[in-house]
């Protein structure tokens, strides 16, 4: 007598072994998805991509020779390599293969959304979606097991239900609520085509594999329902429920991290993204007490240091949106905890310049809002009227709103400058206070172009005085983000080591030292880096001033190209482009110098910075976090290549003054040919 799950003699010879079936369907775009994404993976990522496959092997290998065992599916011998169990070995890979394939997907897709501002609830009960999440996937357990019955038609359908249950309601649980204060744009939808678009493809290799007799499906133990032609009802939910897993799990991480890096102590570097070594037992029991902890209790730690309050962060990179779109899409391709760093500290230079340079009439006004944010870094380090003791004991924005109540500043000024400052306040452990004092050193430089007295006014008379200026406006940048991206790697560099401030502008080729690899464990090497990271700011600077000669004149009336370098025959240009006697204009003028005149000096700046360039670039491949080498080549690529489009504009444009500028296209290309490319 014929057994119910004995297999109908009718399936399809084998055309496509299982083999074939990997090299034409699961490996090229397992491929592909991790050349596109090895450029950002974090060790975030990297921990996904180990320990999300292992897990999937460990869970799914019982469960799968167990079905094979009773025939709720089979295959042809000639058509698999050999068995492990009742299992084939090309089973095995599918359990990582498609692990990787999720994983990779889901990263790409989610990697430009900041999980730190999520962690904040929407209502102060986590229970509000997790708990139904649970009580289903329970329920779903409970109907499995009833019907997973062999020599029955609802058997696959249950072992597919108890089996995909359990870590569904652990992980729905740990992310749904997370998923859902992540909103529709940046959490449903994501998490909805990283689980849907994987999940097609699988049906599509299905279909594709169940024609040709790779594998087969059982009809004596299937519901024999199909959705999809040849697709039975049981295959699509496999698929479905292993990519809702996976994708489950990839929120579930991002939400733990961000969890740790919000409640990290002050004496510690936190674990973020770039900073995760799964070496340590101590990672994974964070992580656990992360996991374990509500988004309200997480939301209601105490602001430390170490760490940001989710709405002054929010506030922070609503400010560096309006203010440079240039950087904040750069940003996107840095990790996400150091978008956050770099897109804080960024953003509060651009709330003090704003303050000093925009917010304020006349010098002496500059001049007081300039003394304020000194004072605000005055706060921030501790170092203020209210005493050590209770500065550290109050927030930061607290002390900066008290230190702010009789400023003569707007109230939306003031909440900017709040955020910001609140937000940088992590940094203090990675930045000296001593850079924040050079920056406004070049600020106080900007301001003194306005000094009615001519003897105290600006003037940068030789390419040192420009240096020495590029250095405090963008050169100290340099080194404060070199200085966050090292320490949020682990690796915190002394507060008191110092950098040489001159720059050789005239050498032609990198030194030995320049060229071989460094030991970022070495103080000298450390000084290296970060002299480099010196030199790429004052040459991007370069760039700015070379573009912006003619709008400096005419709208600041300033002039940051030094007097040594203008021609005998143009000296009394220097004094024009500070006094502003520039014609824009499409009329002729006698006596105003033309824009054209002064592109010679424009097109000479521009070979400077080009020579700094070359020279520092390539020490952004010493920074040992390859994301932030991405990120850091593409913004630094995207930014120079300005000097290109200087160089290529029209006699018209030239003629007229136009600022160049990069069209989103331009600034793509740059980026895929810096982060994939290296150029």
């Amino acid at each position: 007598m014929t057994k119910l799950y004995q297999p109908n003699q009718d399936w399809p010879a084998c055309t496509l072994s299982y083999r074939h079936f990997h090299l034409l369907w699961t490996l090229p775009l397992c491929a592909v998805l991790f050349l596109i994404a090895r450029p950002f993976l974090t060790k975030l990522d990297r921990a996904k991509l180990i320990l999300l496959p292992i897990i999937a092997f460990v869970w799914t290998t019982p469960w799968d020779n167990l079905i094979v065992m009773n025939r709720a599916w089979f295959y042809h011998r000639h058509c698999i390599w050999f068995t492990i169990g009742y299992v084939p070995i090309e089973e095995y890979f599918f359990f990582i293969i498609q692990s990787l394939i999720s994983t990779l997907w889901c990263t790409l897709l989610t990697r430009w959304t900041l999980p730190s501002l999520y962690i904040a609830p929407t209502s102060s009960s986590r229970q509000k979606l997790a708990t139904p999440a649970l009580v289903a996937c329970l329920l779903c357990f409970v109907l499995g097991l009833k019907v997973a019955v062999p020599e029955t038609h609802s058997y696959y359908f249950g072992m597919i239900s108890w089996w995909a249950s359990l870590p569904l309601a652990l992980l729905l649980w740990g992310s749904v609520d997370f998923v859902r204060n992540m909103g529709i744009r940046a959490g449903l939808l994501p998490f909805a085509f990283s689980v849907l678009v994987p999940t097609v493809y699988l049906w599509a290799s299905d279909v594709y594999a169940l024609r040709r007799g790779t594998w087969h499906i059982n009809e004596a133990t299937s519901l024999n329902i199909f959705p999809i032609p040849d697709l039975p009802l049981e295959e699509m939910l496999f698929f479905l429920v292993t990519n809702l897993i996976l994708v489950s799990a990839c929120f579930t991480f991002d939400r733990c991290v961000a969890i740790c890096r919000q409640s990290a102590p002050i004496d510690a570097p936190p674990l973020s993204p770039s900073y995760l070594p799964l070496g340590s037992l101590a990672t994974y029991s964070k992580l656990w007490s992360a996991f374990v902890s509500s988004d309200h209790q997480a939301a209601q730690t105490a602001v430390t240091s170490a760490s940001v309050a989710p709405h002054d962060l929010s506030a922070s990179l609503k400010v560096l949106r309006a203010a440079s779109k240039s950087f904040n899409a750069a940003s996107l391709l840095l990790p996400w905890d150091l978008r956050t760093d770099l897109g804080c500290l960024y953003a509060f230079c651009r709330v003090a310049d704003d303050l000093v340079d925009d917010e304020a009439e006349g010098l002496d006004a500059k001049t007081r809002n300039l003394h304020i944010i000194r004072s605000i870094v005055d706060s921030i380090y501790t170092d203020s009227k209210l005493g050590r003791k209770q500065a550290e004991d109050a927030p930061v924005s607290e002390r900066i709103s008290l230190m702010l109540a009789s400023a003569a500043l707007s109230d939306k000024i003031k909440q900017d400058i709040c955020a910001a400052a609140a937000s940088i306040a992590p940094l203090a452990r990675y930045i000296p206070k001593r850079l924040w004092y050079e920056m406004l050193d070049g600020y106080g430089t900007d301001l003194r172009f306005e000094h009615p007295d001519a003897d105290k006014r600006t003037r940068l008379r030789s390419m040192d005085d420009l240096v020495e200026y590029s250095q405090c406006v963008a050169g100290v940048v340099g080194e404060m983000c070199t200085r966050v991206i090292l320490g949020r790697c682990g690796l915190l560099v002394p507060l008191d080591l110092q950098v040489d401030r001159r720059i050789a502008l005239q050498t032609t080729k990198a030194t030995e030292q320049e060229s071989r690899p460094l030991d970022l464990t070495q103080p000298a090497d450390l000084h290296t880096l970060l002299y480099e990271a010196r030199r790429m700011g004052v040459s991007l600077q370069l760039v700015n001033i070379a573009r912006d000669i003619v709008p400096d004149s005419v709208e600041l009336r300033r002039c940051y190209l030094p007097s040594d370098m203008f021609d005998k025959d143009d000296a009394d240009m220097h004094e024009a482009l500070l006094n502003g006697d520039l014609n824009t204009s499409k009329t002729q003028s006698k006596g105003l110098v033309q824009p054209a005149e002064v592109r010679k000096y424009a097109l000479r700046l521009l070979q400077i910075s080009r020579r700094l360039y070359d020279q520092s670039y390539p020490a952004l491949g010493q920074i040992p976090n390859r994301p932030a080498r991405a990120g850091l080549k593409a913004a630094c690529s995207v930014y120079a290549a300005i000097g290109t489009k200087i160089e290529a504009q029209s006699e018209a444009e030239i003629a007229l003054g136009t600022r160049a500028r990069m069209s989103n296209t331009d600034r793509i290309l740059r980026a895929i040919s810096a982060v994939y490319f290296g150029v």
